[in-house]
């Protein structure tokens, strides 16, 4: 018999069998928790594919995340980069959650009040694109 309380169960059918699924999101976001800083970003030919001629270059920034929450946050934070203009990719992301690349914060298993950490991001794009974002913090798997 299926436990509807348990975080998983096993449904054996002998004969058809109608089952219900109830899925829980595995994330949080955390925006007005913390406060996110980016020191700007530094074009480089070399960031996409060095030494690959007419390759797009793009850019290195460092997005700091402070908690101004007033107690600890439970991690893993991750960094979304939202509206991100026409041909702006994630270099060194962890991956993409609903469209816009993300980065796992290094050591964020635990971010204390008024603390802060940082995350080194790159995006590829050409030399000409003007680079803006609105970024957004998680806590949890965005997988």
């Amino acid at each position: 018999m299926a436990n509807a309380s348990s975080a998983s169960t096993t449904v054996n059918m002998t004969g058809p069998v109608s089952v219900t699924a109830n899925f829980v999101v595995s994330y949080t976001a955390i925006g007005g928790s913390v406060s996110v800083t980016e020191t700007g970003i530094l074009y480089s030919s070399l960031i996409a594919n060095p030494g690959s001629p007419g390759s797009p270059g793009g850019g290195t920034t460092t997005f700091t995340v402070t908690n101004t929450s007033g107690s600890a946050i439970s991690g893993p934070i991750q960094l979304v980069l939202n509206n991100l203009p026409s041909g702006v990719t994630g270099a060194n992301n962890t991956g993409t959650f609903m469209g816009s690349p993300y980065w796992t914060v290094p050591n964020s298993t635990s971010l204390a009040n008024g603390a802060s950490l940082t995350v080194t991001v790159q995006l590829n794009y050409p030399s000409s694109t003007a680079v803006s974002t609105t970024p957004a913090i998680y806590t949890g798997s965005l997988q």
